[in-house]
């Protein structure tokens, strides 16, 4: 076993790096051309062609609930110790901000972060005490908040309070003015505590899935048409909200809605945001620096998806210069199924997660600023990490963020070749991006995603990868994997049988087989051209490092 907790967490953040000797073939790793494993395709990647900017900003966030209780529960400060140490973490987007605590809770399930009541008279009261715990936990694990400004107190409440899944008031206020006082002494506190500079880099939502009468009275479930007189109340909040939020700094970012799926909603939010009448000033239109919305499911829908919303807000001149948030996505939702699927603990997650990397990258025209991956950091529906017994071992998606945190500042060319008629079965599931740290040190990203494979089964195949543009003639070479054999506790905890307790040696074997290992050597670049070919099985990634500075 180890000897500290700190060596564990540097190791799987670090990678416990060995050399392997045997293969240093023109950069070859895991197949040379004695093998014969047909090439299924080539990559070629310009490490002198800059072709824009790699944010880690745009994939490197999270979301869960319960927002407190698994926030500052001791069994998760382990977890917020690693996404500290992994640094491959920007934002992060909970529910419930506002919340009550429903009787019937027990303090394990506790949402939000009871904020605000009032006194017999109706006087306002603050307790910024519990919202104080998550956020410096967030924080200290160097994560900025996407900070939901909801449910709505119960105190606050309009009419018989309705409540969600997660106990959260889920009304209108019944009073506007202390709506609006509401969110200027949530965020004037904040400011205090945090500072104005650091607080300017975060995000203030007015709402989660407004559209949806789950998360806001006059929301639909599935089916209906929005109407103006169906938006006015959430529309009235919108603009208290922004009033009360800018008021303490006019360069708070704000925006919303986080809408869920109605195209009809989302257009006359839109409309409200460019010509709409604001319930505050009784000017034309109200300001938004983000609009967000979610997307889960196939890869191709989320595209889809993506593409329809990037549209719809881009037809507005007005709102030319927004952010586009994605700030809930992932693979399908499925109410009342064991929401601890494999597909999300296992190796097609971290494809998963490069190949809606790849699409942002690829397709201007569904280009988002931010996509946010929603999961309980626990055993919820999509999570970061495990626990076994009081380890957190980290899974094969969490060893994605670590790896991807590693790419350079600036995205390069990448061209691809597939070679067919061989592999027809597997064109389009095998996907790259490159960035570059400098001339002189380049990444590939190279994944398999096969979306109707998620067993992994199947034989490997064959990805040539020429990374052009290198001035030396040997250079170093570092491999990362990630799939059903590597970077995997999830597939070392089934073979050992799926146990439910562990014992000292199995726990040993778990965290050895999680760890992030780099295959090292070197490469030869002739006339400029690195040569490396890799054996990519069903459902994996790998982070390809060529030179250094």
């Amino acid at each position: 076993m180890l000897t500290s907790r700190r060596d564990f967490l540097k190791q799987i953040v670090a990678g416990a790096a060995y050399v392997s000797t045997t293969w240093i073939f023109q950069g070859c790793l895991g197949v040379t051309p004695s093998v014969g494993l047909p090439v299924a395709a080539r990559f070629t990647a310009n490490a002198r062609r800059v072709v824009g900017k790699c944010d880690l900003k745009l994939w490197g966030n999270i979301g869960f609930d319960p927002m407190y209780s698994h926030t500052t529960a001791p069994t998760t400060q382990l977890a917020w110790e690693m996404i500290r140490e992994s640094r491959a973490f920007r934002y992060i987007r909970c529910h419930n901000t506002f919340s009550d605590a429903p009787p019937h809770f027990q303090s394990d399930q506790i949402m939000g972060c009871r904020v605000y009541s009032e006194d017999a008279g109706g006087t306002p009261r603050y307790n910024f005490r519990y919202l104080d715990q998550v956020l410096d936990t967030w924080t200290r694990a160097g994560l900025k908040p996407i900070l939901e400004m909801d449910f709505m107190p119960d105190a606050l409440a309009d009419g018989e309070i309705k409540r969600n899944y997660t106990g959260g008031a889920i009304n209108p206020p019944r009073d506007f003015a202390k709506w609006r006082e509401l969110i200027y002494q949530t965020v004037k506190h904040l400011v205090e505590r945090y500072g104005a500079n650091e607080v300017r880099t975060w995000y203030f939502e007015i709402w989660n899935e407004p559209d949806l009468s789950e998360y806001f009275v006059d929301g639909f479930q599935d089916q209906g048409t929005f109407t103006p007189e169906q938006m006015v109340r959430f529309l009235k909040m919108y603009d208290y909200f922004v009033d009360g939020a800018t008021a303490v700094d006019p360069q708070i970012k704000v925006g919303g809605p986080g809408l869920a799926w109605h195209d009809d909603f989302f257009e006359l939010f839109l409309e409200h945001l460019t010509n709409g009448t604001n319930a505050v000033t009784g000017k034309r239109g109200a300001r938004a620096d983000f609009i967000s919305w979610h997307a889960y499911g196939p890869s191709d829908q989320v595209l889809d998806k993506n593409w329809a919303r990037h549209v719809m807000v881009r037809s507005y001149s007005e709102l030319a210069n927004v952010e586009l948030h994605q700030n809930e996505w992932g693979q399908e939702l499925i109410r009342g199924v064991d929401p601890t699927t494999p597909t999300v603990l296992d190796e097609y997650e971290a494809a998963f997660l490069c190949r809606a990397i790849d699409n942002n990258f690829s397709h201007e025209d569904a280009r988002v600023d931010l996509f946010l991956r929603w999961g309980d950091l626990l055993n919820g529906s999509r999570p970061l990490t495990r626990q076994f017994g009081d380890l957190a071992v980290p899974l094969s998606i969490f060893n994605a963020y670590a790896l991807l945190a590693k790419l350079g500042p600036e995205r390069i060319a990448v061209k691809r070749k597939t070679f067919l008629p061989f592999f027809t079965e597997v064109d389009g599931t095998v996907g790259a991006f490159a960035t570059r740290h400098s001339e002189s040190f380049a990444q590939i990203v190279v994944y398999r995603l096969e979306e109707n494979n998620s067993d992994s089964t199947g034989d490997a195949v064959g990805v040539e990868l020429m990374v052009q543009g290198f001035a030396k003639a040997t250079l170093p070479l570092n491999i990362y994997r990630i799939d059903r054999e590597h970077a995997n506790a999830y597939r070392a905890w089934l073979t050992l049988g799926s146990p439910k307790s562990l014992t000292n040696s199995q726990t040993a074997e778990i965290l050895a087989k999680a760890k992030l290992m780099s295959e090292s050597g070197t490469v030869v670049a002739e006339n400029g051209t690195a040569k490396i070919l890799l054996a990519l099985p069903p459902n994996a990634m790998a982070l390809v490092m060529v030179g250094g500075d």
